[in-house]
């Protein structure tokens, strides 16, 4: 397997779950993925948010991907990186038209994008249940 596998999957399973931590506690929330590309997996959040600051804290995350499909999981661990260049902002921006009726303008100070690109992806099947974790390294910066 290899990325591409990775980014394959993600993109057509783009519902998922994203943890993060609050001290000792976990948290869990159901995410959209806005894409993955040769520079990695792309999420957003706001600003003001708990997870916001959850992952500045403790950027270590993962994220779990299923297709009910084929019964069919992907898990990435990584952290996070913060996108702060207004060129790749505008550039996100372009490729995910629903974000202009919800953030306004990628210049918007309460949209906070940011992206996986190092990190392990393990992949998990009924299958494959007993043989162990199937995973793939990635380091795309």
């Amino acid at each position: 397997m290899t990325f591409e596998d990775c980014r394959k999957f993600a993109n057509e399973n783009p519902s998922c779950f994203l943890a993060t931590i609050d001290g000792d506690q976990p948290r869990v929330r159901g995410m959209q993925l806005l894409f993955c590309n040769e520079k990695g997996f792309y999420f957003t959040t706001g600003s003001m948010k708990n997870m916001c600051e959850q992952l500045k804290k403790n950027p270590k995350t993962e994220v779990c991907f299923f297709s009910s499909k084929e019964f069919k999981s992907m898990r990435v661990e990584g952290e996070v990186e913060f996108i702060t260049d207004m060129k790749e902002k505008e550039n996100i921006f372009g490729k995910v038209s629903w974000l202009k009726s919800i953030v306004g303008t990628p210049d918007n100070t309460m949209w906070t994008p940011f992206r996986i690109s190092k990190g392990r992806a393990y992949f998990w099947t009924m299958q494959t249940n007993l043989e162990g974790p199937i995973f793939i390294e990635f380091d795309l910066r």
